[in-house]
């Protein structure tokens, strides 16, 4: 990462779109390293736009929901475009995917323990 931002310190007119959609499908027991973010990085906080999934955390890719994370002139910018593609929601829905996320960051919970265990066996399997 500290690569790329320095190679990027050329082109300061170029915004990274970091796509964490896929950030809670893992293998083995990565569910529990934290992953680099080229946003963490000082010269690209304020160069970077973080895209993530509920939909994909989740395990029901059919459920387009998500959020961005990145400086308020990024976010700003990518609203005004995405005004015009925008999936609704109905109350009930978005009320479960902020509970389940809520769940999510409990110890106790084992969700993305568990997936991580089903998505290593069928690897597994697959690589036999």
């Amino acid at each position: 990462m500290e690569r790329i931002a320095k190679i990027l310190e050329k082109y300061p007119q170029v915004i990274v779109l970091d796509d964490n959609v896929y950030e809670g499908v893992t293998f083995d027991d990565m569910y529990m390293k934290p992953l680099p973010k080229i946003a963490f990085i000082e010269s690209m906080k304020d160069r970077t736009i973080s895209i993530y999934s509920a939909g994909k955390i989740l395990s029901a890719t059919g459920m387009r929901m998500g959020w961005m994370i990145g400086a308020p002139h990024l976010i700003k910018a990518a609203r005004s475009v995405h005004q015009y593609n925008v999936f609704c929601f109905y109350n009930p829905v978005e009320n479960a995917v902020a509970k389940s996320m809520e769940e999510l960051t409990k110890p106790e919970n084992t969700y993305l323990r568990d997936t991580t265990t089903k998505l290593t066996k069928g690897r597994n399997l697959l690589v036999k």
